[in-house]
């Protein structure tokens, strides 16, 4: 469902830019990035092409002494796992890399049983796992309520897909 529908959406200021350096790790259970701004100043999303488009030296660029913030952020030069901003920052250009991304919940186990989820969905899960016991081979195998389960499932799916649309 993460994957499918923005209906996980979080805000992160966990993470420090610093003059000098361009690729920071994102935090965990990114999925997309909505939004990036550092100090209070909008970051437009671009990709490598523009960058090197727009500047041959741009993995080195680093931001003028008048102008010590980064204008952009990307995703697509460092992995998965990481975000670069252009320019570096210069001194003075620090500050809290604020994100408002897409993100999966957090795996359930034992130690952590309740996921965070917006309230429509709820039925969703409790579907889910209906169908999930219902289909399962045992002794109290039901496949007829289970794929109703399953069906009830998809439903709301395709319902949140339409609300909260898709992650990106």
């Amino acid at each position: 469902m993460a994957r499918e529908t923005g209906a996980f959406v979080l805000r992160d200021t966990s993470t420090n830019v610093v003059a000098g350096t361009g690729v920071y790790a994102l935090p965990t259970r990114h999925l997309s990035t909505i939004h990036a701004s550092i100090a209070g100043r909008c970051l437009d999303a671009t990709n490598a092409q523009e960058l090197e488009a727009r500047d041959a030296s741009w993995p080195d660029t680093t931001a003028p002494a008048v102008q010590p913030y980064p204008k952009r952020y990307c995703h697509d030069t460092d992995g998965m796992e990481q975000i670069r901003v252009y320019p570096k920052p210069n001194t003075g250009g620090g500050g809290v890399l604020a994100l408002v991304m897409h993100q999966y919940p957090a795996t359930v186990s034992e130690a952590n049983s309740v996921v965070e989820t917006p309230a429509p969905l709820r039925e969703y899960f409790t579907f889910a796992a209906l169908a999930e016991a219902r289909n399962k081979e045992s002794k109290g195998a039901m496949p007829e309520v289970g794929a109703w389960f399953q069906q009830m499932a998809d439903l709301m799916l395709m319902a949140a897909k339409d609300y909260y649309g898709g992650a990106q």
